[in-house]
């Protein structure tokens, strides 16, 4: 629970947070502006001086301070005495995120991720602050950035992405940002897999959206913060949370980026070139983008664009193996599907099993081919597959009309109100062909 903190953890909350009064306000509660919160640095330098002298961040919380910080430290004594006197404006902060059913963890903690222990060291972030399951902060998982503005035919491959590493049993790390991390989330989750996602701003309203609500009470879904939930938009927020996205995954696959400038590249750049916590890979497969090949330049892989769980598994463990390869060009049969622990989805036989596999891993374009049941109409087929109307329209109903597999009941007039949609027999012929995902009951 937020309010059961240790006594280090409430020093190291006191010095460290803002305790934003909420809304996207940035006047500290309780607080005059001038009493800024220490930086990381100046937290490293108060830190390191307790060290020495073998003390806990809890001996702060004393009426005399066990060190003289005036002399150790270049800190004004009296800014600190101000912060660490900020109980009530704590206790107000954790009532407000225990409201949101956010938690807090600090370095003191020893639920602390165990990747960002290791890789970050000293710059790991003094407080996260979290809603969903802990637990998926150390399970590792691929990386996928992106830009937020990219075409459809983009984010339907950060989606196909995070459906199939849910079919094997890999989580989804990203960023929460609309385009690419959304999308890449949302392939994962909606597949029945997990996602930890690691925002620059807003947690406290994020965790309301409807959809990261649901995968969050099943446990599939994390989303996490180095800033106050209340905390607004930053671009500096952004360039430093791209470290804590690689920092928590085994593997990174970059979808799109613009050249030279932007929080894809210079995240993606700085892994190459600086902190090498995990390979850094670009998408290998359409249109690509002068970024995507600047990074291959500067040392970036191609994504072996794995099409099955066994595929994905081995390029996770660093033994790439090229789809195109396969003998006849056939996707072998998907693996039985797991929850988010890696046990066999409950109540089904073998059949089931397989049947929920094909699922998790159809494309948006078979997942709706799949879905659509006599005439439907956009909001029955949103509804069906539990995603928004705008996605649906974007990436599933689009593509598929286009290729001929799905049909308007009223095809003078698209707009209508009374526009439904339906199978054709191009489409029919589609979901017969092999390697495609037959019809399944969604329902289960």
């Amino acid at each position: 629970m937020t309010h059961e903190l240790t006594p280090d953890s409430q020093a190291i909350l006191l010095l460290t947070a803002p305790l934003l009064v909420g809304g996207g306000g940035e006047r500290p509660a309780g607080l005059e502006v001038k009493r800024k919160p220490l930086t990381l640095r100046e937290y490293n330098s108060l830190a390191a001086e307790l060290q020495q002298r073998g003390l806990a961040p809890a001996a702060l919380l004393n009426d005399r301070f066990p060190i003289d910080i005036a002399r150790c430290s270049r800190l004004d004594p009296r800014r600190i005495d101000r912060l660490l006197g900020r109980g009530y404006a704590l206790a107000r902060a954790l009532e407000r995120w225990e409201k949101r059913g956010i938690w807090v963890l600090t370095r003191a903690d020893a639920q602390y991720p165990r990747l960002l222990r290791e890789r970050m060291g000293r710059n790991r972030p003094p407080v996260l602050y979290g809603c969903g399951n802990r637990a998926l902060l150390d399970r590792g998982g691929l990386a996928v950035v992106g830009s937020r503005a990219v075409a459809d035919d983009v984010a339907v491959f950060a989606e196909e992405v995070g459906a199939l590493c849910a079919s094997s049993g890999v989580p989804i790390v990203s960023g929460g940002a609309k385009g690419v991390d959304q999308a890449a989330m949302r392939g994962a989750t909606d597949a029945g897999g997990c996602a930890v996602g690691i925002l620059a701003n807003n947690l406290a309203r994020a965790v309301l959206v409807r959809a990261n609500r649901d995968a969050i009470m099943q446990g599939r879904l994390v989303l996490v913060s180095p800033y106050d939930p209340a905390a607004r938009f930053f671009v500096g927020h952004a360039m430093a949370r791209n470290r804590l996205i690689y920092g928590l995954a085994d593997s990174a696959l970059v979808v799109n980026s613009d050249l030279g400038r932007g929080g894809t590249w210079t995240g993606a750049m700085e892994q190459l070139g600086k902190l090498n916590y995990v390979p850094v890979n670009v998408r290998n497969r359409g249109r690509t983008s002068q970024g995507l090949v600047g990074l291959m330049e500067h040392g970036a892989k191609p994504w072996p664009d794995p099409r099955t769980p066994d595929e994905l598994r081995r390029v996770m463990a660093g033994h790439p193996h090229d789809h195109r390869q396969r003998s006849g060009g056939r996707r072998p049969a998907a693996e039985p599907a797991t929850d988010s622990q890696g046990n066999l989805f409950p109540g089904r036989g073998a059949s089931g099993h397989v049947a929920a596999a094909r699922e998790s891993v159809a494309t948006p374009t078979d997942r709706l081919l799949i879905a659509l049941k006599g005439e439907m109409s956009r909001d029955e087929i949103a509804e069906s597959l539990g995603l928004s109307k705008s996605h649906v329209q974007r990436a599933y109903l689009r593509p598929c009309l286009e290729r001929g597999w799905v049909a308007r009941t009223i095809p003078d007039k698209p707009s209508s109100v009374n526009q439904r949609f339906f199978l054709t027999d191009r489409g029919r012929d589609h979901l017969r062909a092999p390697g495609v995902h037959e019809p399944a009951d969604t329902r289960q």
